[in-house]
């Protein structure tokens, strides 16, 4: 699937799936209400919880805080709207992840977007039992022992391959 440029959201620039493109392209939008944006964005991303807002909150995943200032653009700019929508559509089909890489649940997550049109996430994990909960540097370590021992047995691999060539000679 390929990515497609939807313009600028804040200093950035916007980039959505093909899919989320096609689908914020072939909507018909036109200036509404505040309220009846919401409701309309909310019956389009069944998976999104989506309120008004610059700060973190709501329980589950798919949480969404769109600005006050960001859904007013969208209820009277039908530019802006369907650059938004695009990325909702995205984050709509967003699978979550409920495991952090600590071993830990991850609880609640969503998105905000802020008031200058920038996009940020946040996530509550919740630690798992003693059992289950390993530490960072326990990991990093084991990694590091994985890593190491494959770059020995190819090292192994090699030297007998030299010796191989060595005889025949």
């Amino acid at each position: 699937m390929s990515i497609k440029a939807m313009g600028n959201i804040g200093s950035e620039k916007l980039y959505v799936s093909e899919n989320a493109y096609n689908f914020a392209k072939s909507q018909n939008f036109e200036k509404t209400g505040k309220n009846e944006l919401l409701m309309d964005l909310s019956s389009k991303f069944s998976n999104l919880k989506i309120g008004i807002g610059t700060q973190p909150g709501g329980q589950g995943h798919g949480n969404v805080a769109i600005s006050p200032r960001i859904l007013q653009k969208m209820a009277n700019d039908p530019a802006e709207r369907e650059k938004y929508e695009a990325l909702l559509y995205d984050l709509n089909e967003l699978k979550p992840i409920r495991h952090d890489w600590f071993g830990g649940k991850i609880v609640a997550s969503g998105t905000i977007i802020n008031d200058d049109g920038s996009v940020s996430s946040w996530a509550m994990s919740q630690s798992g039992d003693a059992k289950e909960q390993k530490s960072a540097t326990q990991k990093l370590l084991e990694e590091l022992e994985k890593l190491q021992e494959k770059r020995r047995l190819e090292k192994q691999k090699e030297k007998n391959k030299d010796n191989l060539l060595d005889v025949k000679i």
